[in-house]
């Protein structure tokens, strides 16, 4: 087993999941990720009342390596069935929003209401427009 690298923070206030995802990540760090997402959305559905929103912020050219994929793509579906209704993703880059529809978000079903933007006060204002 290797060494875990990419980072990430979570953290909820008023229903807003805010998640920053950061570098590059490997099998390691997904798994790591996943449990923490798992254990984080179980408690905020207990002490808050759902539905959530959640704003993914993709920092310093953040991408998973192919292992990962497999593990990450079990994270919507948690999310959904904890309460998650709408999604905003703020990406560095156009070829990042590519690749995350093509590779992470393509074979799952996302919610209705879900947005990708290049700038976090734009992912703000849609989120609040949704209240």
């Amino acid at each position: 087993m290797f060494e875990s690298h990419g980072k990430y923070d979570i953290g909820i206030e008023n229903n807003l999941i805010t998640l920053t995802v950061k570098g590059s990540w490997n099998i390691e760090l997904a798994n790591a990720f996943f449990m923490h997402f798992k254990s984080f959305m179980e408690k905020a559905s207990n002490n808050f009342k759902p539905p959530f929103n959640i704003l993914v912020i993709s920092e310093d050219n953040w991408l998973a390596t192919p292992e990962c994929i497999e593990k990450l793509l079990e994270i919507p579906v948690i999310g959904r069935s904890h309460g998650i209704k709408n999604e905003a993703f703020v990406l560095e880059t156009k070829l990042a929003e590519s690749i995350l529809k093509n590779t992470l978000l393509a074979p799952v079903d996302l919610p209705a209401n879900y947005q990708f933007f290049t700038n976090l006060e734009d992912a703000h204002n849609w989120i609040k427009s949704l209240s």
